[in-house]
């Protein structure tokens, strides 16, 4: 649900605004961006793909088909109303 470039990358300030009208409230970069930082790991099964410089990452789904099943579980869950 975030803007991605060309490439379909989203960095950490793309994910703000979406995710405050998801859960309702503000939310700054700080408050999410662990959990960006552990969907890169083995742990969460490499989910997002990690780019660039500290400060300065871009992320997006090591598989393209993963973006559409978390959007329809969201919706499915009430978090995302359409």
């Amino acid at each position: 649900m975030t803007p991605k470039d060309e490439l379909g990358y989203f960095s950490s300030s793309d994910v703000r605004e979406p995710i405050s009208k998801i859960m309702k409230k503000p939310y700054d970069i700080p408050a999410f961006s662990q959990h960006l930082n552990e969907f890169c790991t083995p742990e969460r099964d490499n989910i997002l793909r990690r780019t660039g410089y500290p400060r300065r990452y871009r992320f997006r789904f090591t598989n393209p088909l993963m973006e559409p099943y978390v959007v329809m579980r969201g919706i499915t869950r009430g978090f995302i109303t359409t």
